[in-house]
């Protein structure tokens, strides 16, 4: 996340907290609070991420998470460029179509722990197992008409596969905004055993085609995320 998105972002959330603050700490401590056994989780910014959570015990739950950021990445572009060369009257034309297209989902199953501060606080701490999908497509088909009506023409495509497996671990702060609905934010760490497939294939004259296989280790910190949590 970007650190002017986070100011704005908790510059905008601050007085809901304070409120929120300021309500139950004029409640009585005999009213009877309602108990939610599930809750539905939203990420505000930067992914496209929800997360259902079951509690186990009053301060233990599970969270099933699904990361579908990969959604609407694909891409076309088609650029032409003409051109002269500096060396007499020559005119050479040259168009390149690009086509391209990203997804990436991941699941996570994590076990969370939660300290309560106060009636509306709590910190709450945890991880789990992570599974990842990733795919990726380029296409480039690249013509060059010379002055002469001769033509140069080659298509490049490569197509990238990941699988990942992994564990993450975070620590948070659940605020409790109204009856059913809190605010969190979290600090997540990841690390990440994938294995990925290159297959490259470039067509012209010459027919060249290429695969590889790569096994990568990731470690990777996702820094502050904020989201909403539903209860029910």
């Amino acid at each position: 996340m970007k650190a002017g998105t986070l100011i704005i972002l908790s510059l905008y959330l601050l007085p809901e907290i304070l409120f929120a603050t300021s309500v139950y700490s004029q409640t009585d401590d005999s009213t009877n609070v309602k108990s939610y056994n599930n809750a539905i989780q939203f990420y505000i910014v930067d992914d496209i991420i929800v997360a259902y959570k079951y509690s186990l015990t009053t301060n233990s739950s599970l969270r099933f998470l699904v990361n579908a950021s990969g959604l609407f990445t694909d891409k076309n572009s088609d650029e032409q460029i003409i051109y002269d060369f500096r060396y007499g009257d020559v005119q050479n034309r040259e168009k390149t179509d690009t086509k391209s297209t990203s997804h990436f989902y991941e699941l996570k199953t994590q076990y969370l722990y939660d300290i309560e501060i106060n009636k509306i606080l709590k910190v709450y701490f945890g991880g789990g197992l992570l599974f990842n999908y990733q795919y990726a497509y380029l296409e480039n088909r690249y013509e060059r008409v010379y002055s002469d009506s001769s033509t140069y023409s080659f298509t490049y495509q490569s197509i990238e596969q990941s699988y990942g497996i992994g564990l993450s671990a975070l620590a948070g702060l659940d605020c409790k905004i109204y009856d059913n609905i809190n605010m969190f934010v979290e600090y997540e760490a990841t690390g990440t055993r994938s294995w990925q497939t290159k297959d490259n294939s470039n067509r012209s004259v010459s027919y060249l085609d290429d695969k590889i296989d790569i096994d990568i280790w990731t470690f990777e910190l996702k820094g502050l995320r904020i989201g909403l949590t539903v209860n029910f």
